[in-house]
């Protein structure tokens, strides 16, 4: 029952509520300043509000499906084959908008400069659904996961020593394609399966699980494996102009000079 445990607010509304006075600051200045860039700010407004929207759909769309999962296993006490399913892709087309938003964030706050950071309630929620989305992969298999995910149509991964379509056959021709997946090797399958959308999940997923751990330690997963492998790490703190060598503590400052291609011409 813990895959349907409610969050207290969903991230779609923290997002709006970031969103909301940023958007309209943006366009109070867009109607003042109309032709910047072509039109590339009046853009990322319109971009960044179709985002909104998109993943303001699939939120509904994931929680009317949660909701009859949560029925189901009230019901009969577990959740059917067929509504796993949907959660799944369902599950990951709203991680997946969730991700676009931020995106848009940061091209909005880009404008003025200015560095977009999510709330920590915004990320620990985050954390929280792909990891339920995780949940739902479990119950699935392979056969289910290639006909909802399926692999993206490269196949010169050995010449650029990378993933590719070859590689993830490879390593499903290794499994019971008619037994679920289970959670406990959803992670591992992730980092084998070349789907554009699960690698952007499981891309942010890492982020969000590096930071929960540097919030309980101190330290990221960057700089666990620096220190395991004895590689050099540094800190910036650009507010104030100093470069940190994280092992030894020696500060340096940075360069305040802004170098550029452009000069002026009289």
């Amino acid at each position: 029952m813990y895959i349907f445990i409610q969050m207290k607010q969903s991230i779609l509304v923290l997002l709006m509520r970031l969103f909301e006075k940023k958007l309209s600051e943006e366009c109070d200045m867009s109607n003042k300043i109309k032709m910047i860039n072509g039109g590339q700010h009046q853009n990322i407004i319109e971009n960044s509000r179709r985002a909104l929207k998109y993943a303001d759909v699939w939120a509904k769309y994931y929680n009317r499906e949660l909701k009859k999962g949560l029925e189901e296993c009230t019901d009969k006490g577990d959740l059917s084959h067929e509504q796993a399913v949907k959660l799944a892709f369902i599950g990951v087309k709203h991680v997946i908008s969730l991700l676009d938003v931020d995106r848009q964030g940061e091209e909005l706050y880009k404008v003025d400069g200015k560095r977009y950071e999510q709330p920590e309630e915004v990320r620990q929620n985050l954390y929280d659904t792909i990891d339920r989305v995780y949940n739902f992969i479990g119950f699935l298999t392979i056969r289910d996961l290639l006909s909802i995910f399926p692999i993206r149509k490269d196949y010169d991964g050995e010449l650029y020593q990378c993933k590719d379509y070859f590689y993830t056959v490879e390593v499903l021709s290794k499994m019971d394609w008619d037994k679920p997946i289970g959670r406990d090797n959803v992670f591992s399958l992730m980092w084998d399966y070349y789907n554009e959308d699960l690698e952007r999940i499981l891309s942010e997923y890492m982020c969000l699980v590096s930071d929960l751990h540097k919030k309980k330690t101190g330290k990221g997963f960057a700089e666990v494996f620096s220190e395991m492998y004895d590689i050099p790490s540094y800190s910036i703190n650009k507010d104030a102009g100093i470069i940190q060598d994280n092992q030894t503590g020696e500060i340096i400052k940075m360069d305040s000079k802004k170098q550029s291609h452009i000069k002026i011409v009289k």
